[in-house]
């Protein structure tokens, strides 16, 4: 019986030894605003409609053409309750974020950002993005020396959203708040980055 008592911590030991070893280092990528096949997120979210957490797991897993000829990356979002995927690809000085279903335009970013840069995401919603803060931040551990934060706000006919978001160049986005009313509240939440594998 006193056997046991050895095995049991050493078996335990050398599990968590293994499973540390497999483990890989984040990496980051060496486009400015990554995006290629094979890049990997994964961020805790809190919903504070809920009060509960999860993780989403973010993976550019292939290519798409799209009606308008241009050739888009997929990125599918995997959620605990379902996946939504997104088209992404480069337009000039503009980085397009498409619903696969309708092809509505979900996010922008410009490559590269820039200080107190201002464009508008849609037309319809009066919807812009400004960049208005450069420099480090840090969280969870993590620190990054040059990142920018991101405004969007947005308004329509019993519409409304809200973003604040930090994103570091090679990296992608590091942490998000979000609020977006359509009639009633539909999201509020805060992503924060947990782990990256990038090409």
């Amino acid at each position: 019986m006193k056997y046991l008592f050895l095995i049991v911590p050493l078996s335990i030991f050398l599990f968590s030894c293994k499973k540390n070893s497999t483990q890989k280092a984040n990496t980051s990528s060496a486009a400015y605003f990554p995006n290629t096949v094979g890049d990997f997120w994964k961020y805790k979210v809190i919903d504070s409609l809920t009060n509960s957490y999860s993780f989403v797991e973010v993976n550019i897993i292939g290519t798409q053409l799209l009606p308008t000829g241009n050739t888009a990356n997929v990125w599918t979002f995997a959620y605990s309750t379902h996946v939504d995927t997104n088209f992404v690809y480069q337009s000039g000085d503009t980085i397009n974020f498409l619903e696969s279903n309708s092809l509505r335009v979900l996010e922008t970013y410009f490559n590269p950002l820039i200080l107190n840069n201002a464009w508008p995401k849609t037309s319809y919603y009066l919807d812009s993005i400004k960049v208005i803060e450069q420099g480090p931040f840090a969280f969870s551990n993590l620190n990054f020396e040059n990142a920018f934060l991101l405004k969007e706000q947005g308004a329509g006919p019993n519409y409304y959203i809200s973003k604040i978001e930090w994103f570091c160049p090679n990296i992608g986005m590091l942490t998000k708040v979000k609020k977006e009313f359509d009639l009633s509240p539909v999201e509020s939440t805060y992503w924060e980055l947990v782990e990256y594998q990038l090409q």
